[in-house]
């Protein structure tokens, strides 16, 4: 005996069948919901570590930054001493080139001077041919006063 299935026992049976439905839909709701914080907890937190880590970063790149200012301003303090290194050779330079026309001329006037001496020597040697030395006109005197003195005796 087949019970007989009215449309009322249907529509009651399909009431608690949607019921069921909704309590599962939103228990999965629900689920879904926590999950959903759950994984919006997770990526908050993971975004949390990134903000930190870019802000460790930052930290870096502005120690970084201190650092090459730091080395600008050494460069600047460098680039001043050697421009007044610069100058220096410049005086240097100018000293050199008044050092060697002073050489120039004292190369002149070596020249000039042993011009003179050569000069001066063959004057002294053609005077040594024409004139009597000191010692031999010592002698020829001495004997010229012997000579003067035996006529005086005699």
């Amino acid at each position: 005996m087949e019970k007989e299935i009215t449309l009322k026992d249907l529509a009651i049976k399909l009431d608690k069948l949607d019921t069921k439905i909704d309590m599962v839909a939103i228990s999965l709701s629900d689920k879904i919901d926590e999950s959903i914080e759950d994984f919006a907890i997770q990526v908050a937190k993971g975004f949390e570590g990134v903000d930190n880590r870019f802000d460790r970063m930052d930290n870096r790149f502005d120690a970084v930054d201190k650092r090459f200012d730091a080395m600008d301003e050494r460069f600047g303090v460098m680039d001043k001493r050697f421009d007044a290194v610069d100058k220096r050779f410049g005086i240097l330079e100018e000293r050199v080139g008044g050092v060697e026309e002073g050489v120039e001329r004292l190369e002149t006037r070596t020249e000039n001077i042993e011009e003179l001496v050569k000069i001066t020597r063959r004057d002294v040697l053609n005077l040594g041919d024409k004139f009597v030395s000191r010692f031999e006109f010592d002698r020829l005197a001495v004997r010229v006063s012997d000579v003067e003195k035996k006529q005086k005796n005699n």
